[in-house]
């Protein structure tokens, strides 16, 4: 499986999609011209502006999670007391 990552590329072996990716043997892609079967929006901020790459590409293949744009504290809590009962 290759993985598009746009507008960025988590390089850092921290991020947790970085070590599933090594894990399941999927190859990361750093460009929107190259073969891919998904595309993940990928950008190390808090609040991801949109992006005329990813919506173009999301008219026609998945892109797994263009509509998360705020992955501030706040939304994460709020995001996890509504769907497990608690907060972080």
């Amino acid at each position: 499986m290759r993985i598009l990552f746009w507008p960025e590329f988590p390089t850092m072996d921290g991020y947790t999609l970085v070590a599933m990716c090594h894990e399941l043997g999927y190859e990361g892609v750093t460009s929107p011209d190259a073969p891919f079967d998904i595309a993940v929006a990928w950008a190390d901020v808090t609040w991801m502006q949109p992006d005329d790459v990813l919506e173009e590409l999301a008219g026609h293949m998945p892109v797994w999670n263009i509509d998360c744009r705020d992955i501030s504290k706040r939304t994460v809590d709020a995001t996890m007391r509504a769907v497990f009962g608690y907060g972080v």
